[in-house]
């Protein structure tokens, strides 16, 4: 079916967030949501308009993505060591923070599982405690600490993308692309920098403590996307993958987590931006929260995990969704007939009565690859995806 073209894609995908009706049914692989086609980036060196060119000239919808470095104060001081522990098979790689507040420490287990020779202070690969010998704040003694290093940031921190946006607005204003902020949230650095277990123990025993160790993320957080507005982007996208109930019962959400998602989209929507909420398993618990905290868009929910149907029916007009296919099980391991009748059943089941973006529920490629290595087959699974839109609209 040949798909009409009336509005620029940056119109389609704020409308189809506002529930308006649109020209047809918007598909993003890149640029709105958390989802990208890590194998073709590789392959664009990883330049954001060349990316961005290549999904407008197949008639997708894109965006470009615009991030904010973390940066430690200037007089923190970093120093990493190795050393063997008794009782230990592998070195631990340590790394401190030394701040006037006191010390911070990250230590991880160099084996097959972590082959790194630095420690980022976000990282997924630091959540395991099989990973992780130390987390970086694992008591309330280390927040005084932590607070230091996320005080407020020169403006100097920034001048990178300042610069990166300036070229953006340019690309954007001409091809009719969004400008995505990107936003770490709360939970995700809780995990990253204290583990799932020692947010659990502190939520229990120390939940005073819990609630300072997230007023300092929030505002943070907060600063992180008065600069973003201030950039100019279109829409906020807020990390949420381990604020899902797989980590927080509702009613732990209710009180650590959503008072602070709440300030962060009233701040959006007073700047007239849109803020978008990423989280892929177990929202299903967790929707009328995330509807009651103002979200605009849901976005990466896993269809395979999650109930769509019921999802959609919480959200009417109110919460948009950006998601509906699997990203493993069906464009990665799948073939064209896997795509062909995931796309039908998505446009069919969850698309209809609009506020619906169809798209992978995260990225395509990058596992089991090493850092050079590039899957042509999964590139070629996308194009049967596009295809396969644009057959069904």
């Amino acid at each position: 079916m040949k798909l009409k073209y009336e509005m620029t894609s940056k119109e389609r995908i704020l409308r189809t967030i506002e529930w308006k009706e649109v020209d047809h049914l918007p598909l993003t692989v890149n640029g709105i949501c958390h989802t990208s086609v890590i194998d073709l980036n590789k392959k664009l060196n990883g330049d954001a308009f060349k990316i961005s060119d290549y999904w407008l000239d197949l008639g997708t919808d894109t965006g470009i993505f615009v991030g904010l470095p973390t940066v430690l104060p200037p007089d923190v001081e970093v120093q990493y060591s190795t050393r063997r522990i008794t009782g230990e098979k592998c070195d631990i790689l340590t790394k401190e923070y030394r701040t006037p507040k006191g010390i911070l420490t990250q230590a991880v287990r160099k084996n097959e599982h972590y082959p790194f020779d630095e420690i980022s202070m976000f990282s997924d690969h630091l959540v395991p405690a099989e990973r992780s010998y130390k987390y970086m704040v694992d008591s309330s003694q280390d927040l005084d600490a932590l607070e230091y290093i996320f005080s407020e940031p020169e403006n100097s921190e920034y001048d990178w993308t300042w610069g990166f946006v300036k070229e953006a607005k340019k690309y954007a204003d001409k091809k009719g692309v969004v400008l995505t902020g990107c936003i770490d949230g709360i939970g995700d650095p809780l995990l990253w920098m204290s583990g799932l277990n020692n947010i659990v123990f502190m939520s229990a025993d120390e939940p005073e403590s819990l609630h300072r160790y997230i007023e300092i993320l929030s505002r943070w957080t907060m600063r992180r996307i008065e600069v973003l507005l201030d950039m100019g982007v279109d829409t906020i996208l807020r990390r949420g993958w381990y604020e899902c109930s797989d980590f927080w019962s509702p009613a732990m959400f209710r009180e650590f987590l959503l008072p602070a998602l709440k300030k962060e989209a009233e701040l959006a929507h007073s700047a007239g931006m849109k803020y978008a909420y990423i989280m892929n398993s177990g929202v299903d618990a967790l929707a009328g929260l995330i509807a009651e905290a103002g979200i605009d868009m849901q976005t990466n929910a896993e269809p395979e995990t999650n109930d769509f149907i019921g999802l959609r029916k919480t959200f009417q007009n109110k919460v948009a969704m950006c998601s509906g296919i699997n990203n493993y099980h069906v464009i990665e391991a799948g073939d064209e007939t896997d795509i062909d009748a995931a796309v039908r059943y998505a446009i069919e089941t969850y698309a209809p009565g609009g506020g619906f973006i169809l798209c992978p529920g995260d990225s395509v490629g990058g596992v089991g690859l090493s850092s050079e290595a590039v899957s042509e087959n999964n590139i070629k699974n996308v194009h049967h995806l596009i295809n396969s839109w644009k057959k069904y609209q």
